[in-house]
């Protein structure tokens, strides 16, 4: 079934899918065969994938966290420096349209981090490579979320 809506509504249209879906083993799922997909990522994907990865980490179960945990650590050494950039830098001067989606786009992800960073302190009182996973997450993400 998410092959098909792939297919129908590409990357953006099966992460809308698995958001509403209300079995979290599915999300899971998911997430993990786009593990090998980062390729089709662009920062409004990232940005539509981290509510999903959210309740991913709130689960009780560990495959869960680790499935959630793995994919933002590798989508945040892609996406961390340039949430960080914009965020950071001043206001062009004039209307430069991409520059404000992209403004756009980093402030909704950041908003998004800003909760899963929240969500770390439980799973990093865990033994196990959720905690393990959840404490480098949480070291990368400490430059990103402070400003």
């Amino acid at each position: 079934m998410m092959r098909h809506v792939f297919n129908l509504n590409g990357i953006k249209g099966a992460i809308a899918a698995v958001a509403k879906l209300p079995d979290i083993a599915v999300q899971a799922d998911v997430v993990s065969t786009l593990k090998g997909k980062l390729g089709l990522f662009n920062l409004d994907i990232f940005s539509s994938l981290l509510p999903v990865l959210a309740g991913l980490l709130n689960s009780k179960t560990e495959r869960h966290a680790i499935v959630a945990l793995e994919m933002l650590l590798d989508l945040i050494k892609i996406f961390g420096p340039v949430i960080h950039s914009t965020l950071s830098s001043s206001s062009p001067v004039g209307v430069d349209l991409q520059a404000e989606q992209r403004l756009q786009r980093c402030t909704r992800c950041f908003n998004h981090l800003q909760k899963i960073v929240q969500a770390l302190q439980p799973l990093m009182m865990r033994s196990g490579q959720s905690a393990q996973l959840a404490q480098e997450l949480n070291m990368s993400l400490q430059d990103l979320v402070v400003f």
